[in-house]
Order: C-alpha cells, then structure tokens, then sequence
C-alpha cells in the first residue's frame, strides 16, 4: 500500500517539526515529478501512483505532472496525522 511505504518516511524521532520544514517546500512552489522524487525520496512508480490514487494532489501541464508546494505539505500533514 503507498500510504504504508510513505508513513515509513517519517521517523518517530522527527514527528516533533512539520515534515515541510525538512524538506524546505514553499507553499508556492511548484514541483515536478523529478524534484517531489527527490524531496521525498521516493521511487518515480511510487510519486505516480500517489497522484493516480488522489493522494497527492496535481495537475497535468503540457504532457508534465506538477505539484504544488502547498499541495504536498498538506498530503503530508495529512498522512503524518493518520499514524497518530
């Protein structure tokens, strides 16, 4: 399940900052698939299929997938408060 690979992302220890501070995103950026990878440290598949479920919010821009900044913060937020 992508929820359960992207819940193992965020270590225990660094529950106590939100994740965006870590990962330096400004609410107004706009990433690509190639940058969200990175940021996250995910697979290209797994960033994919997060977008194709609904998890992660974006939109396609001329044959391109973007992600706003804000977007991930809140899908984060969101997933960090599922676990408790």
């Amino acid at each position: 399940m992508v929820r359960g690979r992207l819940a193992r992302l965020l270590p225990r220890h660094e529950q106590t900052l939100p994740r965006s501070v870590k990962l330096h995103i400004r609410m107004d950026e706009i990433l690509d698939i190639k940058e969200t990878m990175k940021r996250l440290k995910l697979s290209y598949r797994t960033v994919l299929a997060l977008i194709h479920e609904g998890t992660l919010p974006a939109a396609m821009v001329k044959g391109k997938w973007r992600i706003i900044g804000a977007d991930l913060i809140f899908m984060l937020e969101r997933l960090k408060g599922d676990r408790g």
